[in-house]
């Protein structure tokens, strides 16, 4: 049974939909209220972004969506997404969200030292609207930062508008390509000063 703490009382606070330790604000005791009610709706749901493991079989099953979607939609040498193995690599910081056992989202940062890529961030169709991707995109941000890293760079492809949208409401900037990546048509880059 969920109790409704009292406004005076340390409770979670959720900013937003992400579960933060800090007291409780009018909000939060009616946020509070609803789910010990029960949530009419699935928007209001919490949702906890966490380290994973890209082989738990719910997040494999949304990266192979992904994948799939990327390889419908360019050619096989535009496509740089990372393996489910790549991506439990040293190096690599993988995430989910999740409510409850759902695996609603999942994202990723790749340590380069002297910058991290954003990878792999994906919402399940069922999950879009709900705030996913940036609740993750913000996590890596986090990561990022407790690693010392003074940048996030991030390739992806041309035509996803929703993604774009996302990564400039976030701070990211159009820059030119980095790493290994080569200019093509299929590929835009982005960056975020931390």
């Amino acid at each position: 049974m969920l109790r409704v703490p009292s406004a005076a009382a340390p409770c979670q606070r959720r900013t937003p939909r992400i579960w933060r330790a800090g007291a409780c604000s009018p909000q939060d005791i009616a946020f509070f209220r609803r789910a010990a009610q029960g949530f009419a709706d699935e928007r209001d749901r919490p949702m906890i972004i966490q380290r994973d493991t890209p082989h738990d079989p719910a997040a494999a099953a949304l990266l192979r969506q992904s994948h799939a979607l990327m390889q419908s939609l360019f050619p096989e040498e535009a496509n740089h997404f990372l393996s489910l193995d790549a991506l439990a690599a040293p190096g690599i910081v993988f995430l989910t969200a999740r409510d409850g056992d759902a695996v609603l989202g999942t994202g990723a940062m790749a340590d380069h030292g002297t910058y991290g890529e954003v990878k792999s961030i994906f919402t399940a169709a069922e999950a879009r609207g709900r705030g996913v991707a940036q609740a993750i995109l913000e996590r890596i941000e986090q990561e990022a930062r407790a690693k010392g890293l003074p940048v996030l760079r991030l390739e992806t492809g041309t035509g996803l508008d929703a993604a774009h949208r996302l990564y400039r409401r976030a701070g990211f900037e159009p820059r030119g390509p980095f790493g290994d990546y080569e200019a093509g048509p299929y590929s835009l880059f982005f960056e975020k000063r931390l």
